[in-house]
């Protein structure tokens, strides 16, 4: 089957959430209530130059059930934050989206959904938190996307903060933070899991 992602900003409604994660439907019992899918591998590069922070994320999702699902990955975003790429992995390698306009999106998806094609659209929903459909997502299987985004550190007093959303639910058995700046004056990166698989600083 053909992928094809598009990336535009349409605006909905969904519940906030507070970290990442991948919700979960049975397609053949949509009546079903969705459920969270295990995060199982985690890999957080943060790119720091004077105040803009660029984050990219790259988690890997395990469906441990015996049934395939689809569902929709809800990622919370920092309230000045703008999302400049998101990819979905497809026979092993990670496909980019393309950045579309909102209107031609819908009716790019619209038509490929009707040749059988299952597009994948990025959205902007309530509480500046983005919402993309995965499927399918295999029985005892994994679906791996990306998401990079840009957005400015804080001030907190006379120190520059900049937030991670990285503390989810539960165990995450595999976790990567690199962080490379190019400033002298770095904000203060805060949210940093307390054990994770590895952190890298690099220094300016």
């Amino acid at each position: 089957m053909r992928p094809l992602f598009l990336l535009p900003l349409l605006l909905a409604s969904f519940t906030h959430a507070q970290t990442p994660q991948l919700l979960a439907t049975n397609p053949d019992n949509p009546n079903e209530k969705p459920h969270p899918i295990a995060l199982s591998k985690a890999d957080v590069q943060l790119f720091i130059a004077g105040r803009l922070c660029q984050t990219t994320m790259t988690l890997t999702f395990h469906n441990d059930g015996d049934r395939v699902l689809e569902g929709d990955l809800v990622f919370p975003l920092p309230e000045n934050a703008t999302v400049c790429g998101y990819g979905l992995d497809v026979g092993g390698q990670i496909v980019d989206a393309v950045t579309i306009e909102k209107d031609k999106a819908r009716v790019v998806f619209e038509t490929e959904s009707r040749k059988g094609i299952d597009p994948g659209i990025i959205e902007k929903v309530e509480g500046n938190n983005f919402r993309t459909r995965v499927h399918p997502i295999p029985a005892r299987g994994t679906r791996t996307v990306r998401v990079q985004y840009v957005s400015q550190a804080v001030a907190r007093g006379d120190q520059l903060v900049y937030t991670l959303p990285l503390r989810w639910p539960g165990s995450t058995p595999e976790m990567t933070v690199r962080i490379e700046s190019i400033s002298n004056d770095a904000p203060k990166v805060e949210a940093l899991p307390e054990a994770p698989g590895r952190i890298e600083a690099l220094p300016p």
